[in-house]
């Protein structure tokens, strides 16, 4: 299933769940910015998911790797496409940065990423 998640040229917070040692879902994510016009035409997006208070990430995610596809570059919509959460069960964070074209960097989403136990519910 696809969670979408818009956005209005500021950064969000999104919570995520999931199971550990499983396929994550989905998610699509759209931004609206005016500021910026050439809109993800060029970028390069990453996601990464570390524990807290850590720099090294657990995992990372990118445009590069095809693990985020930029789905509609004038509409500005990317999606996180399903992964295998290699990573034990915890308490994560995240984050996405956007690095446009134009050499604009932009963090624009945050948030917990949980992962869960196979044996315990979400």
């Amino acid at each position: 299933m696809e969670d979408e998640i818009l956005v209005y040229d500021q950064a969000v917070k999104w919570d995520i769940k999931e199971r550990e040692y499983n396929t994550s879902k989905s998610i699509g994510f759209t931004l609206f910015d005016p500021n910026i016009p050439e809109g993800l035409d060029g970028a390069i997006i990453k996601m990464w998911i570390k524990k807290p208070g850590t720099k090294t990430p657990a995992m990372e995610l990118t445009t590069t790797d095809g693990q985020i596809l930029i789905t509609d570059v004038i509409a500005c919509k990317f999606l996180i496409t399903p992964v295998f959460l290699d990573i034990p069960a915890g308490g994560y964070v995240y984050d996405i940065k956007i690095f446009y074209a134009g050499g604009q960097q932009h963090t624009r989403f945050e948030g917990k990423y949980e992962i869960c136990n196979t044996a315990t519910k979400c």
